[in-house]
């Protein structure tokens, strides 16, 4: 995915065409977990229109968040509010990174156990409370970077082990 490097132009054609056979073999809910990377890869692809598309981003991520919190879908309310995240922290928009970490820390305690993407969330948040922090000077945050780095120096600490095995 385009969390470990990939060229953006390239995956992007890659995942429309998993979308495309997704639906073809009517595999929706692959697809629907696909199609919130697809639009975040999409408007990282085209940045000299990031504010029109963060716009529409989150018109469709709202409509995909209201089905899922319709729905109950926990799971899901949290894959959309991780790359929501990314997406928002990586566009300058820190205040709806903030909202989306902290709506997917709340579902996640609903959940029996908390979606691992390999410290990717916690980085973003950290690094998202981080400039909140920075902007509003709320003391708040401070506490929610100390949480997010003891969540990495977990990580941290067992990466070795993992990568041994």
């Amino acid at each position: 995915s385009f969390t470990s490097g990939r060229r953006l132009v390239e995956l992007r054609k890659e995942l429309d065409s998993f979308g495309k056979q997704m639906v073809e073999y009517n595999q929706m809910i692959p697809n629907k977990l696909t199609l919130v990377i697809r639009r975040v890869v999409s408007n990282l692809v085209n940045p000299k229109d990031s504010l029109s598309l963060i716009t529409d981003q989150d018109k469709g991520q709202e409509d995909l968040l209201e089905q899922a919190i319709k729905s109950n879908n926990y799971t899901f309310i949290c894959h959309i509010c991780t790359f929501g995240v990314i997406e928002a922290y990586i566009f300058g928009r820190y205040e709806l990174a903030a909202e989306m970490a902290i709506k997917r820390q709340e579902v996640e305690k609903k959940l029996s156990r908390r979606l691992l993407y390999h410290g990717l969330t916690d980085f973003y948040d950290g690094l998202t409370f981080i400039a909140m922090a920075h902007e509003t000077k709320d003391v708040k945050w401070g506490s929610l970077v100390t949480k997010a780095i003891e969540k990495i120096k977990g990580f941290v600490r067992s990466g070795s082990v993992n990568c041994e095995h």
